[in-house]
C-alpha cells in the first residue's frame, strides 16, 4: 500500500492499494473528488471466535484480562469482538497489552484506562462516546468509525492511532473529540481520515493535546455552509483537504505537508501559531486567515485562487514568491519577507501590509498586477520595508485613509521603506481622506485626483479633498482633474494609529524629468477656478506642468470653448515652503501661452507662477481651434 503524491502539479491523486486492489482514491484537480473502489477481496481480518460484552453493572474499574468481567468468553483468548456499553460502570483498566485478541471493538460509553499498555483493534474500532485515559495507546489496525450521541475524550498521555493503510470515518454531526493533558490522535502515513460530520469539533479541554496527520485528512461535509473545526494543535506532515464545506484550524502547529481547498471547500486558519515549513504547500480555491488573533508563517509553496485576511489574523509569506489570483485584505495583517503576486484583483479594505525591518533585507513586495481597489472606511497601513505596487490597467482609492508608516533607513534610497508604488491608472476618489506617514508615494503611471463633482466645490469655496502628508515622487502623470491637491498640510494634534505620530509628518514633492503635472484653468480664483498643488515643505521640480484652458474646471472632459485670460493675469499653480528648480517647463495644449517664474509670497512661501502673455488675435484663434480639434480627438480615442 502506498500514497502517490504529485505535489506542485495542477492535478494530482492520492491512491491507496492493498494486495493489487484499489480501495481508496482521492483525486485533486480544481476540486477534490473522493471515491471508494473496493476490490473483490476486502481487507483481510480474521473472523471473531467469540463476542464479549463488558459486565458494567457488576464490575467497575475492573481489569480487562479477568474473565469474570465479561460475558461471552475469555478476553485472553484470540480473535473476539468486544463491546463496552458502559451501563452503570466507571471504567476499565487495561492491565496488559493485547495485540492479537480483539477484532471489532465497540466502545459505546465509559472510561478505558490504558495505563502504559497497547490495545490493538484488528477489525473496526467503533467509538461512539467515552474516554480513553492513561499513558498507553489504542491502535485502530482495521479502520475506525467515530461518532454517536456524546463525545470522545482523550486524557493524560493516551494516544489513539488510525493505522497505516486504514480509513477513519467521522460521521456524527455536532460531535466532539476533545483532548486534555498531552493526549492525541495520530493519523499514520498512508492512512485516510474522512470528516463527514457537519459542524463537529476536535477540541482542546486543557494541556497540549494534538492531532498529528501523517496521512490524508479530507473534510467532505453535506454543504458549503457546513464546517468542521479542529481547535487542538495540528501537525500536518501529510495531506489536509477541504472537498465540501469549511475546514477550520484553530490551534496552531507545525507542518511540512500539503493543504488543498477544492472548488466547494474552504480552509480557514482561524487562530493559533502555525509554522508551515519550506516543504509545505497551500493550494486550491479558497483560503482565509484570521477571525481570531492567529499567525501563519508560510514558508512553502502558496498558490490559491481567493485569499482573505480578516479579523486579527496575520499571514506572513516568507517564500521567495507566493501566487494569488484574488486577495481580500479586510483587517489583520499581510507580512513576511517574500513577494506576493496577485494576478487578478486586490481589494484592500482595512488592515496592515507589513514587510521586514528597514535595512535588514531587500524590500518585500505585494504586486497587485490585476489592479488595486482600496475601499471601505478602515485605515490601510503599509509598514516596515514593504512596497505595495498598484499595477494593472486600473486602480482606485475610494475610501479610508492610508498610512505609510516607515521612511527609509538613514543613508538608504528614498524608495525603500513603506512605499505605495503606482503603475497604470490610479484614481484618487477618497473624499476627505489622506495619505500620511514618512513613507513614499511613487508614481510611474497616472495618479488622477478624480473626486465626484459634488465634493469639488461647496458654497463657492474650494475644498481640499485629497491630502497627502507623505513624500510624493511623480515620475509620470499627476492629474488634478479639476480638484486641488495638498501635499503636506498643517500640523495636527493627536495620533490616529497605534500611538504613532505618522499623521503629523508633512511630505515633500519631487517631480522627475519624466514627470508631468496637469492643471486646468477656468478663471482667476485660486483653488476655485483653477487647480493648485500645495506643498508644505520642499518641491523639487523637473519635467513639465501641462496647462489646459477650459470653460469650466468641473467639466469631466476638456471643453472646446476655452477660458481666455487677460494679458498679464497670473496663476500660482504650485505653492511650497521651498522650491528647487531643476529645469521644469510649461507644456500641454496651452503651456506656450504662459511665462513661468518662481516668486516669493508675502507669507515667505514660494510659488510657481504662470503669467498669461500677449498674443495676436489670429494666433489665439488658431490655438483655440487647434485645441478644439485636439479635445475632440482625445475624446474619440478614449
Amino acid at each position: 500500500m502506498y500514497f502517490n503524491f504529485f505535489r506542485g502539479q495542477p492535478n494530482f491523486s492520492v491512491t491507496l492499494f492493498q494486495k493489487n486492489h484499489t480501495i481508496k482514491t482521492i483525486r485533486i484537480t480544481k476540486t477534490i473528488v473522493l471515491t471508494s473502489i473496493i476490490g473483490l477481496n476486502a481487507l483481510s481480518v480474521k473472523a471473531a471466535d467469540a463476542s464479549l460484552t463488558w459486565k458494567g453493572n457488576s464490575f467497575k474499574n475492573g481489569d480487562w484480562s479477568i474473565i469474570d468481567h465479561w460475558e461471552g468468553g475469555d478476553p485472553n483468548i484470540d480473535h473476539y469482538d468486544a463491546t463496552v456499553n458502559g451501563t452503570g460502570f466507571l471504567g476499565i483498566n487495561l492491565d496488559k497489552s493485547f495485540e492479537d485478541q480483539v477484532q471489532t471493538f465497540n466502545f459505546n460509553r465509559g472510561t478505558l484506562n490504558t495505563n502504559t499498555n497497547t490495545l490493538k483493534v484488528n477489525g473496526i474500532f467503533n467509538w461512539k462516546q467515552g474516554t480513553v485515559s492513561g499513558n498507553g495507546k489504542i491502535l485502530a489496525a482495521g479502520g475506525m468509525e467515530l461518532g454517536g450521541n456524546g463525545s470522545m475524550v482523550f486524557k493524560d498521555s493516551a494516544i489513539v492511532v488510525n493505522s497505516k493503510n486504514q480509513t477513519a470515518n467521522w460521521n456524527s454531526n455536532n460531535f466532539r473529540l476533545s483532548f486534555s493533558g498531552e493526549s492525541g490522535f495520530i493519523n499514520e502515513a498512508d492512512a485516510l481520515f474522512i470528516a463527514k460530520a457537519d459542524n463537529a469539533k476536535m477540541g482542546l479541554i486543557a494541556g497540549k493535546g494534538k492531532f498529528d496527520n501523517q496521512g490524508a485528512f479530507v473534510a467532505s461535509l453535506s454543504g458549503t455552509d457546513k464546517a468542521v473545526t479542529i481547535n487542538s494543535q495540528v501537525n500536518n506532515d501529510g495531506f489536509m483537504g477541504a472537498q465540501i464545506g469549511e475546514l477550520i484550524l484553530n490551534g496552531g502547529g507545525t507542518s511540512s505537508g500539503a493543504f488543498v481547498s477544492g472548488e466547494q471547500g474552504k480552509i480557514t486558519f482561524k487562530g493559533g501559531q502555525y509554522e508551515l515549513l519550506p516543504s509545505s504547500s497551500i493550494t486550491g480555491e479558497n483560503v482565509e486567515f484570521g477571525r481570531l488573533r492567529g499567525t501563519v508563517n508560510i514558508g512553502g509553496n502558496y498558490n490559491v485562487r481567493q485569499t482573505t485576511i480578516t479579523g486579527g489574523g496575520t499571514a506572513n509569506f516568507n517564500a521567495p514568491q507566493s501566487d494569488l489570483q484574488t486577495l481580500i485584505l479586510d483587517g489583520g495583517s499581510l507580512g513576511g519577507s517574500g513577494a506576493v503576486v496577485v494576478a487578478d484583483k486586490t481589494i484592500f479594505r482595512k488592515g496592515i501590509i507589513g514587510g521586514p525591518a528597514i535595512g535588514t533585507a531587500p524590500p518585500a513586495l505585494l504586486l497587485a498586477n490585476g489592479g488595486l481597489k482600496m475601499e471601505s472606511t478602515g485605515f490601510k497601513v503599509i509598514r516596515g520595508e514593504r512596497i505595495l505596487v498598484a499595477g494593472g490597467q486600473q486602480s482606485s482609492w475610494e475610501a479610508g485613509s492610508i498610512i505609510l508608516a516607515n521612511g527609509p533607513a538613514e543613508g538608504s534610497d528614498i524608495s525603500r521603506g513603506s512605499v505605495l508604488f503606482i503603475q497604470g491608472v490610479f484614481s484618487a476618489k477618497a473624499v476627505g481622506r489622506s495619505i500620511t506617514g514618512p513613507g513614499l508615494v511613487l508614481n510611474t503611471g497616472a495618479f488622477i485626483v478624480d473626486l465626484p463633482e459634488l465634493y469639488k466645490i461647496t458654497d463657492g469655496e474650494p475644498r481640499k479633498q485629497i491630502l497627502i502628508k507623505s513624500n510624493f515622487t511623480n515620475a509620470s502623470v499627476l492629474s488634478l482633474q479639476g480638484a486641488n491637491l495638498l501635499i503636506g498640510g498643517e500640523l495636527e494634534e493627536g495620533n490616529i494609529f497605534n500611538n504613532t505620530e505618522t499623521n503629523r509628518f508633512n511630505g515633500n514633492f519631487t517631480q522627475t524629468a519624466t514627470g508631468i503635472t496637469t492643471v486646468k484653468i477656468a478663471g482667476n480664483i485660486k483653488g476655485l477656478e483653477y487647480d493648485t498643488l500645495e506643498i508644505l515643505q520642499t518641491a523639487i521640480l523637473d519635467g513639465a506642468f501641462f496647462i489646459k484652458l477650459v470653460d469650466d474646471i468641473l467639466s469631466p472632459d476638456d471643453s472646446v470653448l476655452a477660458f481666455k485670460p487677460d494679458v498679464g493675469d497670473s496663476f500660482d499653480l504650485l505653492v511650497a515652503g521651498e522650491i528647487i528648480d531643476n529645469g521644469f517647463v510649461f507644456g500641454g495644449p496651452h503651456g506656450d501661452l504662459f511665462r513661468r517664474s518662481i516668486v516669493e509670497l508675502p507669507d515667505s512661501r514660494w510659488a510657481v507662477r504662470a503669467t498669461f502673455v500677449p498674443l495676436p488675435a489670429s494666433v489665439w484663434l488658431f490655438i483655440s481651434a487647434f485645441f478644439g480639434i485636439w479635445s475632440v480627438k482625445l475624446r474619440e480615442n478614449n
